[in-house]
């Protein structure tokens, strides 16, 4: 089933599990067997196929000294090593009941193939159930998966002893996986208990102890010690409560960081494309100020920290670089000295030239994993620009290649992932629009002089 039924998340935690405790395990080798790549795992945007979640755990089983790794790699979300996904979905300042119903409400962000739903069934249980969407087929370690993401779940937001119990599995033949989470009262909740019982009780021992004593002595040997057992134990509890917060308030702010860091990505490349658009509808002129100009505005608004824009020599044999940011003072030469790479259909000399011959986007996240694709010339252009990961996108208009556009990063090394090769494609698009409208403004501007021409018999 190649339905993309299972967000990237998923899979990014399970390598996070095996990056910390199982370092010997080759990852490469991992992803590759399940046809995903590091990139596509890395962007939280993507989603992969049951067939492929299949062939990951299955290999993965066969290099792991593990059988239980699935339920590992969910109880594995509630540690700080982790992508801290289940901190994203709930609330901790929420009760328990509350937080595993938010979670199964937005479980959707995560996962297509089933329906969650959860029920509370008391003051301190509640009831989860996964139905299978019709068509869909999981596999058994997939419940086991589930069972450690709940689990996970319950440390995240601090339940004292969960309880878990699973009466119903697909996988035992019933029609759904049905999970019963119960917990015991909250440090908090039991000291404010003792606190408030204590204070009940003060005047029926201050009245007993002056029965038996004096009330003269209650008050000077039972009272102080009152005092001094139930400050102890507001002391405890408020510090109990500032911990808490704590955790509360450094999970709002990582939730409030992401939401803000992608708001502003999203912000930034509405005015590129905006900046792009009134670039492509004022620019009637040479092709070079064009492309330059919308280098700048990659430069300004895009997080990428290098681009380059090639374009096809007039003879359709190489691809050239016409415009470019983020280029060294000493990369200059080796830009401009750059002979370009041949799009010989037989034997293209980079993965740029196969772009452009196959319309089709790559993205390299090792260049030595395809050094054997390049060319020598190619490969020692890629050396000397510090070119360790890129995305090279054709440029294209009207079924016509006409260029590639390339990026990457070089300082901060920030990965690349699967939405950047998308956002890019967008922005070639948009290129490939100016481009052919400059090519198609010079024809005719070259058609009018020849007219004028031929009107003034020259």
């Amino acid at each position: 089933m190649k339905e993309p039924l299972y967000n990237s998340r998923i899979i990014l935690n399970y390598v996070r599990l095996v990056e910390k405790k199982y370092p010997y395990v080759d990852l490469k080798d991992v992803l590759r067997t399940a046809g995903m790549e590091r990139y596509q795992v890395d962007d939280e945007g993507h989603w992969f196929s049951q067939e492929q979640v299949n062939r990951f755990h299955q290999r993965l089983g066969q290099l792991v000294w593990n059988k239980d790794i699935a339920r590992e790699a969910g109880l594995f979300a509630s540690s700080p090593e982790s992508l801290g996904s289940l901190r994203i979905a709930v609330c901790t300042f929420l009760g328990p009941d509350h937080s595993y119903s938010l979670f199964t409400r937005n479980v959707s962000r995560f996962s297509r193939s089933s329906v969650y739903e959860s029920k509370k069934l008391g003051p301190q249980a509640t009831e989860i159930t996964v139905t299978p969407k019709p068509g869909v087929r999981e596999e058994s370690f997939q419940c086991a998966n589930r069972l450690g993401y709940i689990e996970a779940m319950a440390r995240s937001i601090n339940l004292q002893f969960p309880r878990i119990e699973h009466p119903e599995c697909m996988f035992r033949g019933d029609g759904r996986c049905r999970y019963v989470v119960s917990w015991a009262s909250s440090a908090e909740r039991a000291l404010r208990a003792v606190t408030i019982s204590g204070i009940l009780l003060v005047p029926a021992l201050l009245f007993l102890f002056s029965r038996v004593f004096s009330f003269q002595s209650a008050l000077t040997y039972l009272l102080p010690w009152a005092i001094v057992v139930f400050l102890a134990l507001a002391v405890i509890q408020r510090q109990y409560t500032v911990h808490t917060l704590r955790l509360m308030l450094g999970t709002v702010r990582e939730v409030s960081e992401d939401l803000f860091d992608q708001n502003q990505e999203n912000y930034d490349l509405a005015r590129c494309v905006r900046e792009i658009g009134n670039i492509i509808g004022a620019h009637n002129h040479d092709l070079d100020p064009l492309l330059q100009q919308v280098a700048a505005v990659m430069e300004e608004f895009l997080f990428f920290e290098r681009g380059i824009i090639f374009l096809a020599d007039d003879k359709g044999e190489r691809l050239q670089p016409r415009a470019w940011y983020g280029v060294t003072t000493e990369q200059l030469d080796v830009v401009r000295t750059y002979p370009g790479q041949r799009l010989d259909p037989s034997m293209p000399s980079g993965i740029s030239a196969m772009a452009y011959l196959l319309q089709k986007p790559f993205l390299v996240d090792d260049i030595e994993r395809v050094r054997g694709e390049l060319s020598p010339d190619v490969y020692e252009f890629a050396r000397q620009m510090g070119i360790k990961s890129y995305i090279t996108c054709p440029v294209i208009y009207a079924g016509k290649s006409l260029g590639v556009l390339s990026v990457d990063n070089r300082r901060t090394k920030r990965p690349l992932q699967q939405r950047d090769l998308d956002l890019l494609m967008g922005i070639a698009s948009l290129v490939g629009v100016g481009i052919h409208a400059t090519l198609m403004g010079k024809e005719h501007r070259e058609r009018q002089r020849s007219f004028f021409r031929l009107a003034r018999g020259e």
